[in-house]
């Protein structure tokens, strides 16, 4: 076979496709369907059933301007009268190249609807696997003059189309039999189907003699069980000889079976519509009208119409004994949806212009129900004056209704077929087409190994790959591509290639789905693809001589797929092992009989979090993670079981060694903990196990109960030396100096001792309180703290919640309640105007209304930078002032008087 070049183009055949718009010769808008979208180009920019003018921005850019001819579509729209089908008159021209479409148009009043038929004849072939093919009811042969014979040449999918038994390869007077035989049973049950195998010939012969270079017809033929199927030849000579005969041609059937089978039923049902209009007309000379007519000498209000029995019938409306049906009445028969009323309203409008004598005659189609059966009814109305007083008044007015709801039903049942047809067109241009398949192909002349292959563009573009000529890439930079960079490349690459092996041995003749690992050789990026492959033909000695596939880029499935499994069994903080994988491990045979396990509890989390954030509190998690990962070693797999906790198992059973790894760790902890506001803390408990002398469960109870005692040991000493670093970044990071908090603990002590408390552990919890009372500030910004001007909104807003982020911190670390709640209610005030829960009078703690006074006086007396400092007369003036309001009235008096006592 003499094949020069073989253009692949995706799957792009040689075919004819159409779709449907509107023109709107008043307004000069247009209408898209989703059809006429894609076929123009402009899915994703414009949107569908929408109507564009021609001054829209958009539309003119991505459309008007792309046209070469408009003015030539715009006469030819503008100027156009036909009513009914009319032939091709108009070809619209794109500018780059693009395809160009043939215009044939359907006037409907103002309506023009617009068929595009894509006029590209392009000479493809593609021999893609014949399992993509047969799924989409596509067959592929292609016939070779061989030794002035002609040789049809049948790849699976063909085969499988045409249900025929013959070999793949097989001369055309053996085919012809065969066919002579499908074509004898088809006529003898349908023999007006006897032009389709005519024109059949013809226009074979025409090709292969040189009158034409390809064609395009539908024929019917017979599938395995003898059913009828309609089948579309897209016919397409590739090369000639020097006498003009056909050499090699190539053919692409399409099972075309269900657009068939529509098209006929859309025959019948037009036929069906032409029937229902002559009957229509037969109904009207019949005179099977609604009659109706209204006169005003009789009624001047117009509330009365005299009508014929069938108006009253098809609108179940009753009248009185002589005839008379009541107007309102009428207008209840208006249908109960948006169309009923909009067309009633219409009809209704009409009626009051004749009423102001600005016209004489008015129609219009009006959405009904049936007051009785409640059916839906459309009516034609057809109105007209009959007779006017001489001032112009109305007198008489009258008119027929056609009821034309038959034909309207029928016009929606249209409506349905057409959009049911655009989508089946739609579906059938898609099946043929894959924007993520990279398609090759190969045709050997001899027993040689070949050196290149033939690929469409995705393939070049997605791989890196040099174009050689005429969309070839050479198989050596082909096979560089496949990713040996890892052990998952190394993996895949070996099977690929013993698949190959089976491929060239003659040991397979396909597979599917075999993933191979990539690596653009321009850009190094890493892809991940299905390979698909069929050997169509191979050479008496079993060496290949026609083969293809494809490949389907998977790359983000498998990412999407690997990101899934490593989070089923890894903590996503810390990036270890996670509990799933701790109780999978512990359960299945690779537990060793010796081996140590480590638990170990983070102290404190809740406050880190509490007092420092989320991420502060993740990254001692990671910490901790990473000095267990560090320090117990290779031997030992460390995993995150809990919030706090992490668990590690390791082959070390020397308790020497492991007692040091634990101080190791503690050893990095505390020097973190010299450079860092966070006070962090480990507890770490261990059990041994020897020829498993004890069962897991009971080693893991062992080894948590060691890490809790500790934990309680280290606990008290732990929070002395996490309250005095939280203090520490309180005095330098505000205003809240220590000074300030021992004057506070002063004055507060002095007045509780004055309200008759004397034990040392109240005097001691209320000193205590004075120290931590502004602890939540340290939650605040520098920069909002340290503001010299007026503060926002916002920013009070930040600094009224440090009493709820103190109460947060001090219950971590300080087991009294006193104390937490005199942090939380400190702004609270007594006439209920405070922060943060507007508490008034008793409902405020005693420790929170002592803390709230002796705050104020301090700082009156000491200044800020927002208020200057006063004496301390006019403090305790302002003390008194503001009792009963903002200070317990009885406890300001006890303060002034323990003032008093120290002067």
């Amino acid at each position: 076979m003499n094949l020069t070049k073989v253009e692949l183009q995706g799957t792009d055949f040689n075919g004819v496709l159409a779709s449907v718009c509107k023109y709107n010769r008043k307004t000069k808008e247009f209408l898209f369907t989703k059809n006429s979208l894609l076929m123009f180009g402009l899915k994703g920019i414009l949107e569908q059933d929408k109507w564009y003018g021609t001054n829209d921005k958009i539309f003119k850019h991505v459309f008007l301007n792309q046209i070469e001819n408009y003015n030539e579509l715009k006469e030819y729209l503008n100027n156009f009268t036909s009513l009914t089908l009319i032939d091709f008159k108009i070809k619209l021209v794109f500018t780059g190249g693009k395809d160009s479409f043939y215009l044939e148009g359907l006037l409907d009043g103002e309506i023009i609807v617009i068929t595009a038929i894509e006029t590209e004849v392009s000479k493809q072939i593609d021999f893609l696997s014949n399992e993509g093919l047969i799924n989409s009811k596509i067959g592929l042969r292609w016939i070779e003059r061989i030794s002035g014979e002609y040789r049809i040449f049948h790849m699976d999918s063909s085969r499988e189309l045409y249900g025929i038994l013959a070999e793949r390869e097989v001369s055309r007077i053996i085919f012809r039999k065969e066919w002579e035989v499908i074509k004898d049973k088809i006529l003898k049950d349908y023999p007006e189907y006897q032009d389709y195998f005519d024109n059949n010939i013809e226009q074979f012969n025409d090709l292969v003699s040189g009158k034409n270079s390809s064609y395009i017809l539908t024929s019917p033929w017979l599938d395995s069980e003898e059913n009828i199927v309609w089948v579309e030849d897209r016919v397409t000579v590739l090369s000639r000889n020097d006498e003009g005969y056909a050499e090699l041609i190539v053919a692409i059937t399409i099972d075309v079976t269900e657009s068939k089978l529509k098209e006929f039923s859309f025959d019948r049902l037009e036929e069906r519509n032409k029937q229902l209009l002559d009957a229509s007309k037969r109904a009207i000379n019949l005179a099977e009208l609604l009659v109706w007519m209204m006169n005003f000498d009789d009624f001047p209000d117009g509330d009365y119409i005299i009508s014929n029995k069938r108006y009253k019938e098809v609108l179940g409306l009753d009248s009185s004994k002589n005839g008379y049906v009541k107007f309102e009445d009428f207008l209840k028969t208006t249908y109960p949806d948006i169309l009923g009323k909009n067309t009633m309203d219409f009809l209704l409008n009409e009626f009051d212009r004749t009423v102001k004598n600005e016209i004489d005659e008015f129609e219009g189609v009006v959405k009904h129900q049936n007051l009785k059966t409640k059916e839906v009814v459309y009516l034609e109305h057809h109105s007209r004056v009959e007779e006017r007083n001489i001032d112009g008044s109305l007198r008489i007015v009258g008119g027929y209704i056609v009821n034309i709801t038959d034909r309207i039903k029928m016009e929606e049942t249209n409506k349905l077929l057409n959009l049911e047809k655009e989508r089946h067109l739609s579906a059938e241009r898609l099946a043929v087409r894959s924007g993520r398949i990279m398609i090759w192909y190969l045709s050997s002349k001899s027993t040689e190994s070949a050196d290149s292959f033939y690929g469409n563009k995705l393939l070049f573009t997605k791989l890196g790959l040099t174009d050689m000529l005429d969309n070839q890439f050479s198989i050596k930079e082909f096979n560089e591509s496949i990713y040996q960079g890892d052990d998952e490349g190394l993996k895949l690459h070996d099977i690929y290639f013993a698949m190959d092996d089976k491929v060239e041995s003659g040991e397979i003749d396909y597979y599917d789905k075999l993933l191979v690992k990539h690596q653009n050789l321009k850009t190094k990026e890493i892809f991940y693809f299905e390979h698909n492959f069929e050997v169509e033909k191979r050479f008496s000695d079993g060496s290949l001589m026609i083969r293809g596939g494809f490949m389907a880029d998977v790359t983000e499935e498998i990412k999407y797929k690997k990101r899934n499994d490593y989070l089923v069994g890894h903590d996503a903080v810390t990036g270890l092992l996670n509990r799933t994988a701790f109780e999978e491990y512990i359960e299945s045979s690779l537990m060793p009989n010796d081996y140590s396990l480590i638990i170990a509890d983070i102290d404190g989390l809740k406050f880190i979090n509490d007092a420092f954030g989320h991420i502060k509190g993740d990254e001692a998690i990671d910490f901790v993670g990473n000095q267990l990962e560090t320090e117990c070693g290779k031997i030992s797999t460390v995993y995150r079981i809990g919030g706090d906790e992490f668990a590690v198992i390791s082959t070390e059973t020397d308790e020497n060694n492991i007692i040091s790894h634990i101080n190791m760790i503690k050893e990095n902890i505390a020097k973190l903990n010299l450079r860092n506001d966070i006070q962090l803390g480990v507890s770490v408990g261990y059990e041994i196990v020897k020829n498993s002398n004890i069962l897991f469960s009971d080693a893991f109870i062992n080894a948590e109960n060691l890490m809790y005692r500790r934990k309680l040991q280290d606990r008290n000493s732990r929070k002395s030396k996490t309250m005095d670093a939280v203090l520490e970044t309180l005095h330098i990071k505000t205003e809240e100096t220590k000074e300030h908090c021992d004057r506070l603990g002063v004055y507060a002590v002095n007045t509780l001792k004055q309200l008759g408390y004397t034990r040392v552990s109240d005097l001691e919890d209320i000193e205590l309180l004075c120290k931590v009372h502004d602890i939540g500030k340290i939650t605040i910004s520098e920069e909002i703290l340290s503001k010299e001007g007026e503060l926002t909104k916002e920013e009070y807003n930040k600094i009224k919640g440090h009493s709820e982020s103190g109460y947060k911190i001090v219950k971590n670390i300080v087991e009294s309640d006193r104390i937490a709640f005199g942090v939380l209610y400190h702004h609270e005030r007594v006439d209920g105007k405070g922060y943060p829960f507007g508490l008034k009078g008793d409902e405020i703690p005693l420790f929170a209304k002592i803390l709230n006074i002796v705050d104020a006086y301090d700082v009156m007396i000491t200044g800020r930078k927002y208020s200057k400092a006063v004496s301390k007369e006019e403090a305790i003036k302002e003390i008194i002032a503001c009792s009963g309001t903002q200070f317990d009235k009885k406890i300001a008096d006890k303060f002034i008087m323990s003032l008093k006592e120290e002067d």
